[in-house]
């Protein structure tokens, strides 16, 4: 189980280069994420092969490693090569195994639901 902790897609920059989403592992064992599917109502993201989430641990999924860097968090996203252009007036964001719907978030207007 995955849960998907915070979803920042309107950034005070370009978010072109700043957008980013973590996710949380909960549980008590590694888990092996590589192939799961982020998808918004736009397009969705496959995550890279060898992408492991450590027991009790996050990870930071960015759209640039760059950007991400400059709005100062101190430390490098995780993984850098996300393509979701997330909107800033509406989205729906889903975490999948194939067609299973993991954990999602619904943005609207400014708002998480």
């Amino acid at each position: 189980m995955l849960i998907l902790t915070e979803v920042f897609y309107d950034t005070p920059g370009k978010d072109s280069e700043e957008e980013w989403i973590e996710l949380y592992n909960p549980t008590t064992a590694d888990l092996d994420s590589s192939g799961l599917i982020l998808r918004d109502n736009f397009g969705n993201w496959t995550l890279p092969s060898d992408t492991v989430i450590s027991a009790n641990s996050t990870i930071i999924i960015a759209r640039d490693r760059n950007g991400f860097l400059d709005l100062g968090y101190g430390l490098p996203p995780n993984i850098s090569c996300m393509t979701l252009s997330l909107s800033n007036t509406g989205d729906v964001i889903e975490l999948l195994d194939d067609d299973t719907i993991i954990d999602m978030v619904a943005c609207s207007l400014g708002e998480l639901y």
